[in-house]
């Protein structure tokens, strides 16, 4: 009878915490279920020991002795990466594969793709690099830091990396949504599209009456940013007689700030919340607004929002086009429209309480559906199985 599977799990911290380091220890978490997991993390740096990992992201000594450390002492059935950006370092593929292991990456971002990792830049989507061998554009318009030397040389890495054929090495690549798996597939990036595997992110069932009577007020959660499209809810809520509450924080704060002082009676500022804050204030809610303007990964407040039963008004662009189903589960709107926002939230506030009810049991329907951590746990052992003979479940 084959021992269960022991999966090695490699996962490199942002020096600020985000969503993909929630998601990464809710899978270790999830994986325990049914595995002998052991995790190896890395930690990004600030400074000149930050800079340095930067520097040689493409062959980190000390990462893949740790790695090849690990390995000799645990002898993982398989090994699955979630962040190597930058501490952990491409390298670490090589260093498992000598070893004939197995190999799984989740692709949270679009950093293979691009050096802003995120597709988008100075307010608008930034495509370029999904055309071009080389990112000369993206050197040329600084989409890292506003840098040119800083974005030539992590172009300039993955450059080296993808010539280099060491993406070879993973057997599968975990993508979040069909979207994203297009989006790479028709990339210069040249893998297989048999390689891609679509798992979306999951969370926990939320706890409370989702029956009881809501608030009229509307809800955002996030980081107070542009690519977030916090001036497109600005824009769309002072213009209203409806009342957002905002809760989150970044380099936006003072302009939402200002914006409640100078009309109170449309804004809320709540601050940054903790999650059981965050999922109280979504029990509360009429429905969740996402205005963002970029291509998301797989946004865990939409999923947390449907857990919670409640709708959500979303721009129409990325996964937000395929998780909000206009009229079932949410509302879209044009993405960078504030006037079409506007438009949605009127429409929403002119529904009878009846219709209003029937989105909010279709939003708990769509995360029963798609995003719980059964789901998920199907999904992962799916996952596992086709790449491992030796699968074994408790």
């Amino acid at each position: 009878m084959s021992s269960i599977l022991k999966v090695l799990v490699i996962h490199t911290y942002y020096n600020l915490r985000g969503g993909e380091d929630s998601v990464f220890e809710q899978e270790a978490a999830l994986l325990r279920e049914f595995c002998d997991v052991r995790v190896l993390t890395f930690k990004n740096l600030t400074g000149l020991a930050g800079l340095k990992q930067f520097l040689v992201q493409a062959n980190n000594k000390r990462s893949n002795k740790l790695v090849e450390e690990e390995i000799a002492d645990f002898k993982p059935d398989i090994v699955h990466i979630h962040n190597l950006h930058f501490a952990g370092g491409w390298e670490i593929i090589s260093v498992i594969k000598k070893w004939d292991i197995p190999l799984i990456m989740t692709l949270h971002n679009y950093r293979l793709l691009c050096p802003s990792g995120i597709l988008y830049h100075a307010g608008n989507l930034f495509l370029d690099s999904l055309s071009e061998k080389f990112p000369w554009q993206a050197i040329k318009k600084k989409v890292y830091k506003n840098s040119m030397l800083l974005t030539f040389w992590l172009g300039w890495t993955l450059y080296r990396v993808k010539r280099s054929k060491i993406l070879d090495g993973v057997n599968r690549y975990v993508v979040l949504t069909e979207f994203a798996k297009k989006l790479f597939v028709s990339s210069d990036l040249g893998i297989a599209e048999s390689k891609y595997h679509i798992k979306p992110n999951f969370v926990s069932p939320q706890k409370g009456d989702y029956r009881k009577e809501r608030k009229e007020h509307f809800l955002f959660v996030g980081r107070l940013s542009e690519e977030k499209g916090l001036d497109i809810l600005l824009e769309a809520f002072k213009n209203t007689g409806s009342l957002v509450y905002i809760a989150g924080s970044g380099p936006m704060e003072e302009k939402v700030r200002e914006y409640t002082l100078r009309y109170p009676s449309n804004f809320v500022f709540l601050g940054r919340l903790n999650a059981a804050d965050i999922r109280i204030e979504m029990q509360k809610a009429t429905a969740l607004i996402f205005p963002s303007v970029w291509f998301e990964g797989m946004p865990l407040t939409i999923l947390e929002a449907f857990a919670s039963s409640l709708p959500v008004i979303a721009s129409k662009i990325g996964a937000m086009e395929s998780m909000v189903v206009h009229g079932y589960n949410g509302i879209h709107f044009q993405v960078s429209d504030f006037r079409d926002l506007a438009s949605a939230v009127r429409d929403w506030q002119a529904m009878v309480e009846e219709d209003k009810r029937a989105f909010r049991k279709n939003a708990l329907e769509t995360y029963q559906r798609k995003y719980t951590v059964e789901k998920n746990l199907q999904t992962m052992k799916e996952l596992y199985g086709s790449v491992s003979i030796q699968v074994a479940y408790e």
